[in-house]
This record gives C-alpha cells, sequence and structure tokens, in this order.
C-alpha cells in the first residue's frame, strides 16, 4: 500500500498559512517590532530620555 500525505507536512489544503508565510505575519494591532525585539514606540521613548538626560548635563 502507498504511503498517504505526511500529516506533520503543510498541505495546500490546509486553513493555516504555509510555515514560511507564518513566520512573517503579525496579528492585527500588534505594533511592529525593531530587529531588537522591542516595539517602536519604546525605541523612541529611550531615545527622548536619552536627549532629556543630554540636555540637562549640558545645561549645568
Amino acid at each position: 500500500m502507498a504511503p498517504g500525505p505526511d500529516p506533520n507536512r503543510w498541505q495546500p489544503s490546509d486553513p493555516e498559512l504555509p510555515p514560511h508565510e507564518e513566520e512573517d505575519a503579525t496579528p492585527l494591532g500588534s505594533p511592529p517590532s525593531t530587529r531588537f525585539g522591542l516595539p517602536s514606540w519604546s525605541i523612541a521613548l529611550i531615545a527622548l530620555l536619552i536627549a532629556i538626560v543630554v540636555v540637562v548635563l549640558l545645561v549645568r
């Protein structure tokens, strides 16, 4: 008897995304993340805090 399709392998008829597309898919409403794994707003917040510290140190 010939073996059937591998149940662990993605089949075109599967309702889920193929493995290579699933990695790139982000759920709706989730913020994009940077290459450091932090959301974009946190990078902006860190940059703002660094700028405030630099200004405070320069004013002294």
